[in-house]
């Protein structure tokens, strides 16, 4: 045998070698894009969850602040604020609406 003789490639035709390099670039470019769009989504989801988490705090602190207790506390420790007296208290009385306009109070003595 012939140590210097090349290996017959001849079987294959000339034009697969870059068809087979041209594949196998757009497997690579498409394979990256494809890893790029799932850190993208990761990282959109991993920002839905802490604005979720953040909007249940601010939840929490509204209702505490909306709280009857805190606001009567507040009226009566820095307003000075107290329970009115009956003879302070005015009732309304409710009428109809007129033209789809919401329905408003006349006030009774």
């Amino acid at each position: 045998m012939n140590k210097n003789r090349k290996p017959d490639y001849s079987f294959f035709p000339s034009w697969i070698w870059p068809v087979v390099l041209g594949l196998t670039v757009v497997s690579v470019w498409v394979r990256l894009g494809v890893v790029r769009s799932s850190y993208d989504v990761s990282q959109a989801e991993k920002t839905i969850r802490s604005l979720k988490l953040d909007r249940e705090q601010i939840e929490l602190r509204v209702a505490g602040l909306k709280s009857p207790r805190r606001l009567e506390m507040i009226a009566r420790s820095q307003m000075g604020l107290s329970q009115p007296r009956p003879e302070q208290v005015i009732f309304m009385e409710e009428r109809p609406s007129l033209e789809g306009t919401p329905a408003s109070g006349v006030a009774k003595r």
